[in-house]
């Protein structure tokens, strides 16, 4: 835990810049393809809330030896499973570290999703 900590007080910086530019592009990417439009129906709703969760999903990438440094969970997870290739061992640390975190972030921003679906009236229908 100290690791982490220790981390996330040296590379702050490149996780406030990497979610400002994660930031901007996911507005940008909303409002150029009208992202909006999926959320009355499940399917693409649950897509959007996956990508979304693998985007923002905070973490340390590391190789628990030599660097660390914040970034997203979907990084380390990719990181950390080419190295249980080598040592099956990793894969828990993989499910427990790189895992649930995206999992817990894909559930909270679902419900968001799921708030703004039912407060947004339907699309209308042309016929």
């Amino acid at each position: 835990m100290h690791d982490l900590i220790a981390a996330l007080r040296q590379g702050w910086v490149c996780l406030l810049v990497y979610y400002i530019v994660a930031t901007a592009i996911t507005v940008f990417v909303w409002r150029r393809f009208r992202i909006s439009r999926f959320l009355h129906s499940p399917k693409p709703r649950l897509i959007l809330a996956a990508v979304l969760a693998a985007v923002f999903t905070p973490s340390v990438i590391s190789d628990f030896w030599l660097f660390m440094i914040p970034g997203p969970a979907i990084i380390g997870l990719v990181l950390i499973l080419a190295a249980s290739l080598l040592r099956p061992v990793f894969l828990w640390v993989a499910l427990i570290y790189y895992l649930i975190p995206p999992v817990v972030v894909f559930y909270i921003i679902r419900f968001l999703l799921w708030t703004c679906e039912r407060h947004q009236p339907p699309p209308r229908q042309i016929v």
